[in-house]
């Protein structure tokens, strides 16, 4: 997760994200008009940019799920009418020889991958939006602002927890995919720690510049509001240095980025519910929940186990009960019970069959919304595709 979300408009620090652009003529922007005319969109010419506070409702969602310990794809699960109850009773998991086991773990991962590739990334990510920063700085600067900004370094006096906070969390996804010895979260803070990332801008030196709101967002500032699948709107800003830089970044305007992407932004989630409520899943995921509990976690869906990993990051290296600061040897605890836990579902996604169930699901699942929106899919990653040309180009190292 990154911390610049280029689709927040709320907090100046942190809504800033990045790509070069170029006018109606850049191929990109054509195989753009033409993704988009394909899924039957309306098309307006480049000048603009997307933005808006999708993290904070992704957040507010993942809070709520942990607070009720009812994962999304587990109240999907129940609204298709399993009606799943635990502590588990009798049953025995079915146990599958050793050489069945490989066989069915890498199949899942062959598959899985297969179908991961093809879906929209969640966020520009972090490379992006340190670029598209950039962006609207130099748009500032050539208005006479001063936007000199000092740098970001882990907190000296508590580094592993600063590295813990800005580490991204495990997605649901990934949970339901994951076929390993880890879900690569305390290796994350270990390397963020080692290694504290290169190119990051930190708060401006000189405080926030008079009139950087209208410079950022235009005065007047126009704004463009899209309704979201779930009854919600985004309203996003196409005026000012914003626009600018999602025009340079993404290679096309505000509207026709800010369609598609919240047209493919709920594909993930959609492809989730739909894997969980398969009926082959449902029954392997009542087996793995068996087998889990019986090695000590307290699991029904792998989407608990995002949970349950934030709960040990939190304990372990956040809010420790003492109120000490973390240390290296509470680095190496959450790393050992991480791998506790992924090895525990690794070993019960092979003997309950859901490793394979869910890679079945999910390309069965997968290609009628691939196909459905592929207007649309192709036409944002052309648009990732540019940024990250530009982000090369533009980010500091």
């Amino acid at each position: 997760m990154s911390h610049h979300d280029p689709h927040n408009l709320h907090d100046p620090a942190d809504s800033l994200g990045a790509e070069a652009g170029t006018g109606a003529d850049d191929p990109t922007v054509q195989r753009l008009r033409h993704g988009l005319d394909v899924a039957g969109r309306s098309v307006h010419a480049p000048a603009g940019i997307a933005a808006a506070a999708l993290r904070g409702g992704r957040r507010r969602r993942r809070q709520s799920r942990a607070v009720i310990a009812a994962p999304l794809a587990l109240v999907a699960v129940g609204a298709a009418g399993l009606g799943w109850a635990g502590p588990w009773g009798g049953g025995q998991v079915r146990t599958v020889p050793v050489a069945e086991q490989v066989r069915e773990g890498q199949h899942a991962a062959t598959t899985t991958d297969d179908v991961l590739d093809q879906l929209p990334t969640e966020t520009g990510g972090f490379d992006l939006g340190v670029a598209q920063q950039v962006l609207i700085d130099r748009c500032l600067a050539a208005q006479g602002l001063d936007v000199a900004r000092g740098s970001i370094t882990l907190d000296a006096a508590d580094p592993i927890a600063d590295a813990a906070r800005r580490g991204g969390d495990v997605e649901d996804l990934t949970a339901w995919t994951a076929h390993g010895s880890d879900y690569g979260l305390s290796s994350a803070i270990g390397a963020a720690v080692a290694n504290p990332a290169a190119g990051e801008l930190g708060d401006f030196a000189h405080g926030i510049p008079a009139g950087y709101l209208k410079a950022v967002y235009g005065d007047p500032r126009v704004e463009l509001t899209v309704p979201l699948e779930d009854n919600g709107s985004l309203t996003v800003a196409t005026t000012g240095c914003y626009a600018q830089a999602v025009q340079q970044l993404y290679g096309t305007d505000v509207e026709t980025y800010t369609r598609a992407y919240v047209t493919v932004r709920p594909l993930r989630e959609q492809l989730l519910t739909q894997v969980a409520a398969d009926e082959t899943v449902q029954d392997a995921t009542q087996q793995w929940s068996r087998c889990m509990q019986g090695r000590g976690h307290d699991v029904i869906t792998p989407a608990d186990l995002p949970v349950q990993l934030q709960a040990a990051r939190r304990d372990l290296l956040l809010h420790k009960p003492d109120g000490s600061k973390a240390t290296e040897a509470d680095l190496v605890a959450l790393g050992d019970a991480e791998t506790t836990l992924a090895r525990a579902d690794r070993d019960c996604k092979d003997t309950s069959a859901l490793g394979s169930a869910v890679a079945q699901a999910l390309v069965e699942h997968w290609t009628p919304l691939a196909s459905e929106h592929a207007g649309e899919l192709d036409a944002y990653r052309a648009m990732v595709e540019h940024a990250r040309i530009v982000a090369a180009e533009v980010n500091p190292r």
